[in-house]
């Protein structure tokens, strides 16, 4: 038995295994890209030789299940008794891309999942990266996009995301800016979007995108500087709140300001 293969289908996870050279999936994966609502009832319908119990894995290779899999027959009678919209071009799908791939390499590997399908890839440090990341879409798949970026920090070798989902990139131009030009100053304190403005001033210049600020206070927080204060200014008629980073100060700009807002 192969090690668990999980494809795409329309944003749609599906999970296979080889089986003594033999494709099969985890039905209860097919019924959801076909709009079967119930699963078990559809699987149930198939014959014994067309389903199976296999015991598989969670992503971390503990606590094994057991769950119904299909063969390739069991996969065109589910498809054939679907009315999804998706069902034709699911058919299609399988029929041209994944099935042939499994037959010919014992698995589907699809331009997603490595860097080249004109190659196979053998440097083992990239292989190893492939297993991982395999590993944290199948979490993502049974346990939440939330649980899936803890488990992404569990593996160095993977890029990091916050909390939101978006990309860390190592010494990116948010990280240099941050490293480079803020230095902590006992009495000086910085308008978070006076700093911003001077952080988008800076990565204009450099050629650089910058983040929006909201994204961009959320990386201060994550360097170590998260101590802050609001103060209401302007009128009664018209309050305005300034928030601000305490005991920081801007350094090597040019015209460096103490963070008065702008």
């Amino acid at each position: 038995m192969s090690e668990l293969t999980i494809f795409d289908f329309e944003s749609q996870a599906v999970r296979s295994i080889v089986i003594d050279g033999e494709p099969w999936f985890i039905g209860k994966d097919i019924c959801r890209c076909l709009d079967i609502s119930n699963h078990r009832h559809a699987l149930g319908r198939l014959d014994e030789d067309e389903r199976k119990g296999v015991a598989i894995n969670d992503p971390l290779g503990k606590n094994a299940q057991t769950m119904i899999c299909v063969n390739e027959p069991g996969l065109y009678r589910l498809i054939f008794t679907s009315r999804a919209s998706a069902a034709e071009r699911f058919k299609r799908w399988l029929a041209h891309e994944v099935l042939p791939a499994i037959r010919k390499t014992g698995r589907y590997e699809s331009a997603a999942n490595h860097p080249s399908t004109s190659r196979q890839v053998r440097d083992s440090h990239i292989e190893e990266m492939l297993r991982q990341l395999s590993v944290v879409r199948e979490y993502r798949y049974l346990y939440g996009a939330a649980q899936a970026r803890k488990l992404v920090k569990r593996f160095p070798n993977l890029p990091q995301v916050d909390d939101d989902g978006s990309l860390i990139e190592a010494g990116d131009a948010t990280d240099r800016f941050i490293a480079a030009h803020i230095r902590r100053a006992k009495g000086h304190d910085l308008a978070q979007r006076a700093l911003w403005n001077r952080y988008v001033t800076w990565c204009e210049a450099g050629g650089d995108r910058a983040l929006p600020l909201r994204k961009f206070i959320s990386r201060m927080e994550q360097a170590g500087y998260v101590r802050t204060k609001s103060v209401d200014v302007g009128t009664l008629d018209q309050p305005h709140r300034v928030e601000y980073f305490v005991d920081l100060m801007l350094h090597g700009l040019a015209d460096d300001e103490e963070g008065g807002e702008t």
